[in-house]
């Protein structure tokens, strides 16, 4: 994963284990990458969360 997921998501404890976590680079700006989070399981029914996040390159 290109980015650091603790720098990204932070959830409660009751939802640990609930969620798909999902980075896609994108392709015409280098470093930076759309970060997906969708629910599963109980919390379902919440809406995905998309954030973009530009990451370190090496």
């Amino acid at each position: 994963m290109p980015v650091v997921e603790g720098d990204v998501v932070t959830v409660s404890g009751a939802a640990r284990g609930s969620y798909i976590l999902e980075v896609t680079p994108l392709v015409d700006t280098p470093g930076t990458f759309d970060v997906k989070l969708s629910w599963t399981g109980a919390y379902e029914t919440l809406t995905p969360i998309t954030h973009r996040v530009t990451g370190l390159c090496p």
